[in-house]
């Protein structure tokens, strides 16, 4: 574990994190990337479908500004789509020129991908593991640059501040590194959330993300915004219990038919596009049919599709597949819709800034007015580049001051983990129960008691022990739940994926 004598501190090392400290890197400025899983490890790593950029002479930036405010319910800020979609081509020139291997055809062109919601094929791709194939190349480069260190099995906690003449100023974060068990304050002045979402709050998920970087941006007073537009994917490979694997709306794209028990084709009847209508309302209408039949999962088909092409273009849905002995080109897939990517986040400005001066969000954790009540597919990964430049160039005009650490072993004490992880679990089915794909006013109230009630239990643990990171964690997770259940609450409309039965 390493960290320069001064510049940034990057929370998180995926996608979002990584293209920030090149960035910087480019402009000579250090940074240290803090993450508690090695840099490789995250839930960037997993993003199947690609990087939604116009690199066609059929497409215009215009027509992708209208899929992506089609998707949103007309909820977007207008100017900043419009301000990351244009920078789409030069980010993902930047990636091919360090190495990302697009898949291309014969004459060196992208080939390019087709996802719901999009009226255009502009989704640049690497077969269907592009998210992995990014964070490699980016991994490598950041590991090369001297600019950039790493601080890998270190959990941030808590951001400190201060108030100065009426606003908050960041002066520094609390870390615990788990491999020396102790605890470390660093004092800084610029600080870049790079955390993900918060899907891995619901049973039902695709990612493990809790919601890390939001809970500390609300404790640390950051204003939130958009927190019950929360996506959920419609096809996540069914099991009963754990992380879902989603299978990527590419396969959709390219044809694969939903089905429900009985083998029938359903999407038909709830959509013009059919299975390329938008995440909410293929969701919605898989949640539907489930109800209807009783079951918890249906089908994707993609049997009549060429085997020799699924397995080229899918070869990491293959696997998946082949893991849980299906096969995809012979056998039917047992899907599930799972919560996926939270769309509302830390409210940022058009250069990355939070509310609290030196802090900034970039990626899912963030909410820059890009994805308004629905993401269109793809667009999360080029958020995550675009949005790296304009919070490095924000970064580079600000002034800078070395950082200081000072650390604090820990006392080894007996966490009642059994309870704690109760706590999580009867949490997860909560958020799936009453906060999930369809919500109601009853459903809502609920939850927010039960959340009360989760909370003072918490509280009743923390006063036996002292600055503990399991305990300051649970609390901020039970903070971010109570939040997306307020927003849902306060929501008289139903837009994108929010959806009350009661509206």
């Amino acid at each position: 574990m390493t960290f320069h004598n001064s510049g940034v501190l990057i929370v998180g090392s995926g996608i979002s994190g990584l293209s920030a400290a090149l960035r910087l890197a480019e402009k000579n400025i250090y940074s240290t990337i803090l993450s508690k899983r090695p840099s490789l490890d995250t839930s960037s790593a997993w993003a199947q479908g690609g990087v939604a950029a116009v690199m066609s002479d059929d497409d215009s930036f215009d027509q992708h500004l209208h899929d992506t405010e089609v998707a949103s319910a007309g909820t977007i800020d207008r100017s900043i789509a419009m301000k990351v979609i244009s920078n789409g081509p030069s980010v993902i020139s930047w990636l091919n020129e360090m190495g990302v291997p697009f898949e291309k055809k014969s004459k060196g062109k992208f080939s390019l991908g087709r996802e719901g919601g999009h009226s255009k094929r502009r989704i640049v791709h690497v077969k269907d593991a592009t998210g992995r194939f990014i964070m490699e190349v980016l991994y490598r480069k950041a590991v090369e640059s001297k600019y950039i260190s790493f601080a890998d099995e270190l959990i941030v906690y808590e951001l400190l501040t201060k108030d100065v003449s009426g606003s908050l100023e960041l002066v520094g974060v609390k870390a615990y590194d788990r491999a020396h068990k102790k605890s470390l304050e660093i004092k800084c002045t610029h600080v870049c959330l790079a955390t993900g979402g918060h899907a891995g709050l619901y049973r039902m998920a695709t990612s493990p993300a809790k919601g890390s970087g939001l809970g500390l941006a609300i404790e640390a007073g950051c204003i939130v915004e958009n927190l019950q537009y929360v996506q959920f994917h419609p096809t996540a490979l069914y099991k009963k219990n754990g992380v879902l694997q989603l299978i990527t709306e590419a396969l959709r794209g390219e044809g694969a038919l939903l089905r429900d028990l009985k083998g029938r084709s359903f999407m038909a009847d709830y959509h013009e596009l059919g299975e390329l209508a938008p995440r909410d309302i293929v969701s919605r209408s898989i949640f539907e049919v489930m109800k209807k039949q009783e079951t918890p999962y249906l089908y994707l088909d993609a049997t009549h599709l060429s085997e020799s092409e699924l397995i080229q273009r899918f070869p990491n849905i293959y696997s998946i597949c082949e893991a849980s002995k299906i096969n995809m080109t012979k056998k039917w897939m047992p899907i599930t819709p799972a919560a996926h990517y939270t769309c509302g986040g830390i409210k940022i400005d058009e250069h990355g800034r939070t509310n609290v001066k030196g802090i900034f969000a970039i990626g899912e954790c963030s909410s820059s007015g890009l994805h308004g009540a629905n993401r269109l597919a793809s667009n999360s990964l080029l958020e995550s580049l675009v949005f790296a430049i304009f919070v490095t160039d924000q970064i580079e005009s600000d002034s800078f001051y070395e950082l200081s650490i000072t650390e604090k072993h820990l006392k080894e004490v007996p966490l009642p983990m059994k309870k704690i992880e109760k706590i999580v679990i009867e949490c997860q089915e909560l958020m799936w129960r009453k906060v999930g794909i369809v919500r109601t006013n009853e459903g809502l109230e609920q939850a927010l008691e039960k959340i009360q009630q989760m909370q003072d239990e918490v509280a009743l643990i923390k006063d036996n022990f002292e600055e503990f990171i399991q305990i300051n964690r649970l609390e901020q997770r039970l903070l971010v739940c109570k939040e997306i259940v307020r927003a849902a609450r306060g929501c008289s409309k139903n837009l994108g994926t929010h959806f009350n039965l009661d509206n």
